[in-house]
């Protein structure tokens, strides 16, 4: 699917286009094959850059030759409860803006609703201001991970399961990714400082400051993610390991007090001559001696604080 999209001011109309005029964003998800050839034919845009920003394990990565710009990133998407990062590709050709993606890029909608000023004629400022919006949507996520480890914490303390385990595994996963997309993203912010690859103006180098320092900000959230997750699962180790040790220690505790009456009754189960034997009163006195040993065993682990 291609949207193309012209806004001249940073607060005017935002057009929408069907054919590729100079000074448009022509974004670009899922394209078909006739779409490819499009981009290759039209717009002059290389077959094995469209197939690079369409592959999922891309690395971030910045390349510019025949008056062709390549800003390869990787964004977080969201689907089906599930959150995994994508790789897109922003193409700067001599008159156009192109990006293209596998998957819908949801803060876009926040670009061509308008709710996001921007300009397609200043196309560099463009790029800085999807970053922005990039990390801010990082950090979006990555506090809202913060708050779903608290939570199972707080779940975990009072009945503990497998499925949170299991749950703070997936989520060390997500965090892991997101840490390697943020990281490897801040290698063509770095990139980018150089002026090598794309003409800063002025106040550029600025704003690209700005950007890393936030950029690395989610680098630094994310690794203390990762080690709150980490001391969690330890912490819910030790708690299932203690749980456990005490249900032990209980049940051995019960095994003794119920052993009183069945030493009682063995003794008294071997065939040899043995004190009250011909008593008629021997039956309920070893009924009460062996409950008066149970209590007193129990009484004595309640006291130890084994039961």
């Amino acid at each position: 699917m291609i949207k193309i999209v012209k806004r001249v001011k940073e607060d005017g109309k935002i057009d929408t286009l069907k054919k590729p005029l100079p000074n448009t964003w022509i974004d670009v998800q899922s394209p078909n094959e006739r779409e490819i050839d499009f981009l290759e034919r039209k717009l002059k845009i290389p077959r094995e850059i469209v197939l690079d920003c369409l592959d999922e394990d891309e690395i971030p990565r910045i390349t510019s030759e025949d008056g062709v710009t390549t800003i390869i990133l990787r964004v977080p998407v969201e689907r089906e409860e599930k959150l995994f990062t994508i790789p897109i590709g922003i193409v700067l050709t001599r008159k156009r803006f192109v990006t293209i993606h596998s998957y819908p890029i949801d803060f876009f909608e926040d670009f061509f609703s308008g709710r996001v000023k921007f300009s397609t004629l200043k196309r560099v400022r463009l790029i800085f201001q999807i970053l922005k919006v990039l990390i801010h949507t990082y950090t979006r996520l990555l506090r809202n991970i913060e708050k779903r480890i608290r939570k199972i914490e707080k779940q975990f303390l009072k009945t503990a399961k497998n499925e949170d385990i299991l749950l703070l595994v997936e989520i060390k996963e997500t965090v892991l990714d997101l840490q390697n997309a943020i990281y490897e993203n801040n290698k063509v912010l770095e990139a980018m400082l150089t002026g090598h690859y794309i003409k800063l103006y002025k106040g550029d180098v600025k704003i690209i400051n700005d950007i890393l320092i936030d950029n690395k900000q989610c680098i630094t959230m994310s690794s203390f993610l990762i080690k709150n997750v980490n001391n969690a699962l330890q912490t819910f180790e030790w708690i299932i390991s203690n749980n456990l040790n005490t249900l032990m220690k209980k049940l051995t505790s019960l095994a003794v007090i119920l052993s009183m009456p069945l030493i009682i009754s063995g003794i008294y189960g071997m065939n040899i001559s043995l004190p009250m034997q011909q008593s008629e009163n021997a039956f309920p006195l070893l009924i009460t001696i062996s409950i008066l040993l149970s209590l007193l065993v129990a009484i004595f682990f309640k006291k130890k604080d084994w039961l």
